[in-house]
């Protein structure tokens, strides 16, 4: 049989707890939504910082809060009654059904990656926070409970032991345990996935339009007088292995020239090493390497009127490139981002550069569908286009940073 899980109370910390029932009912927080800091809890609480953190990894354990960052916390149980089913006895463990009602979220257990990575995989961090934050988020408006699964740790036993629970439903965060998303497609339990690899396990996928995305980026770029327009991909590793995205917007590019029969010039590609250094000196270090394969670009082809980058902090760098080589950003070249996170990115604290245009690829609106999808229920058919009844495209939104709004 089940057994319950408890918070065992001394006084003091009983008392903290009626404080923190109280607190919520007067600040109106109900489940789903941010709890308010762990300083703002301690004054209101009249409580010391280490009694709080106490109660609150005491509500972690028992369900009724959830943390989603290393400074974040959500409420999942406004009663914080303090039950929950425990994990089942590995001697018989059809006895419990621990995951009745709850959504498990393949990723990285809602922890932010920083920003002091390299750059590509800055961007990618970025987005993964978002996505499974809002996905998280809106399984709980759903009236489900999210469980967070750190895929790195689904060896054989903890595959199996997921889906013998038999959970409402996987999501997967980028291309993770293949092995046990193939089974839970053939068992029955529902399944999507934040990545375009999964089709091939048969497991309905949610995205950007990256195709659409860098489509409306180059048509920017023309209706505003440009001809030369070069595609600069500065990614680390393979330039083409697992990154469907990098020919879906060589092909929006390429459509958008088409249509409007401007010549397609050659992409530059350029590998980066992953080297942890201080922002700074990684600045101008890949800027160098960039300069390097623009030098031989501009002696074949010219000077460029735009140039469309990775990602923004891509741009950063291939502005200083720019400099490197005598032209000037902003005046002899416009340079275009992608990903919106330009203000956030170490490189920012450096240099004075914004891209003329970025892409914000909808992270928010990507984790809300995945369970939409998940769920069978409507997605928000304004945005998002359904290829094969498999591929969800979200359509992105292009971002002018002078104005900090979305086209």
């Amino acid at each position: 049989m089940s057994q319950m899980q408890t918070i065992g109370l001394t006084r003091k910390r009983a008392s903290a707890l009626d404080r923190f029932r109280s607190l919520l009912q007067k600040r109106k927080i109900n489940r789903g939504q941010k709890l308010p800091s762990e300083r703002d809890l301690c004054s209101q609480m009249e409580i010391s910082r280490g009694l709080l953190r106490t109660l609150l990894d005491d509500l972690e354990t028992v369900g009724a809060v959830r943390r989603v960052s290393a400074h974040r916390r959500i409420l999942i149980d406004p009663s914080c009654t303090g039950s929950v089913a425990t994990l089942p006895d590995t001697e018989n463990p059809k006895d419990v059904s621990a995951l009745e009602g709850v959504i498990a979220m393949l990723g990285e257990r809602g922890m932010r990656q920083g920003f002091d990575v390299e750059h590509e995989n800055a961007g990618t961090a970025a987005a993964d926070w978002d996505v499974e934050q809002h996905a998280n988020l809106h399984a709980i408006e759903s009236g489900y409970h999210a469980l967070g699964v750190q895929w790195q740790r689904l060896n054989n036993d903890g595959g199996r032991w997921l889906l013998a629970q038999r959970p409402a439903g996987l999501v997967a965060l980028r291309n993770v345990a293949p092995d046990v998303l193939r089974q839970a497609v053939k068992i029955g339990i529902p399944t999507v996935a934040f990545s375009e690899l999964n089709l091939a396990l048969g497991v309905p996928c949610v995205a950007s339009d990256h195709c659409g995305g860098m489509k409306a980026l180059t048509q920017h770029a023309i209706d505003h007088g440009a001809n030369k327009i070069l595609r600069l991909w500065a990614v680390s590793g393979s330039l083409d292995n697992r990154r469907p995205w990098l020919g879906q917007r060589d092909r929006g590019y390429l459509q958008a020239c088409q249509e409007n029969k401007i010549q397609p010039l050659p992409a530059i590609r350029v590998p980066h090493n992953l080297i942890n250094e201080p922002a700074d000196q990684q600045l101008h270090r890949n800027a160098r390497t960039i300069a390097g394969y623009m030098l031989e670009h501009v002696r074949d082809h010219g000077k460029m009127d735009v140039i469309l980058a990775t990602n923004d902090a891509a741009a950063f760098e291939v502005a200083e490139a720019c400099k490197l080589l005598d032209i000037k950003p902003g005046e002899d070249v416009a340079i275009y981002g992608y990903d919106n996170f330009y203000d956030l990115h170490p490189y920012s604290q450096h240099s004075t550069f914004k891209p003329v245009m970025t892409v914000d690829k909808s992270n928010s609106l990507i984790g809300r569908t995945l369970i939409d999808v998940l769920l069978g229920q409507p997605t928000d058919s304004s945005h998002v286009t359904c290829q094969d009844k498999t591929n969800h495209l979200v359509k992105p939104a292009l971002i002018d940073p002078a104005n900090s709004t979305a086209q």
